[in-house]
């Protein structure tokens, strides 16, 4: 599992803390890195690369659909890519059309997973439901396995 970067990503606020919460509670793995970012826009590219694997774990808003929070959408390197352009970010720039950057750059890892989790952005300040975040924690941990294995 070595070269492997597990990413939080959000803010200080409200349900966009999601990814952060869910990978702070992760347990350390040997070969794995933890990270947790504000907002990192084109700089996740820096963040992750140098690594063949990379897990992100973000808020989520997904136009044009009825509020599911709490759903967890997942999306590989490809799928990211012909997202780039269509809003899932509660983000300025968003993080599918970054591994979009990165994919034409050809600088993002091959294995790439993001695993989204809805939020419904109707209350930014609100409190983080916690029960939330334990259901999240166990997909992400289901989805290392599976993506980590050696």
């Amino acid at each position: 599992m070595a070269d492997s970067l597990i990413i939080g990503i959000g803010s200080p606020f409200g349900e966009d803390n999601i990814g952060w919460e869910v990978v702070r509670k992760l347990p350390e793995r040997e070969g794995v890195t933890l990270l947790l970012e504000d907002r990192p826009g084109v700089t996740l590219l820096e963040k992750m690369a140098g690594f063949q694997q990379v897990i992100l774990v973000d808020a989520v808003v997904v136009e044009n659909s009825s509020p599911s929070a709490g759903k967890i959408h997942t999306f590989n390197k490809q799928e990211l890519v012909l997202l780039a352009g269509n809003t899932l970010s509660s983000h300025s720039i968003g993080v599918a059309e970054t591994i979009a950057l990165g994919a034409a750059l050809g600088i993002v890892p091959e294995q790439l997973l993001l695993i989204g989790v809805e939020i419904s952005m109707s209350d930014e300040l609100g409190k983080l439901d916690q029960a939330l975040v334990t259901m999240a924690t166990e997909v992400v941990e289901r989805a290392i396995d599976a993506q980590f294995k050696s």
